[in-house]
């Protein structure tokens, strides 16, 4: 059996307002969150694990 696997990336909606990054102008598949440390800490809870770079 093979597993798929797949990449999906996120947005702070927070951090995208200083370089001026809108709904109307992201990249598609790009989804926002209201708040990145948020969301992190959500995913931790689902199971996954921050990569710091």
């Amino acid at each position: 059996m093979h597993r798929i696997m797949c990449v999906k990336f996120y947005l702070c909606q927070m951090a995208s307002q200083m370089p001026g990054i809108k709904k109307a102008n992201k990249i598609d598949g790009v989804t926002f969150v209201p708040g990145g440390h948020i969301a992190v800490a959500d995913f931790q809870m689902d199971g996954y694990a921050l990569i710091d770079l």
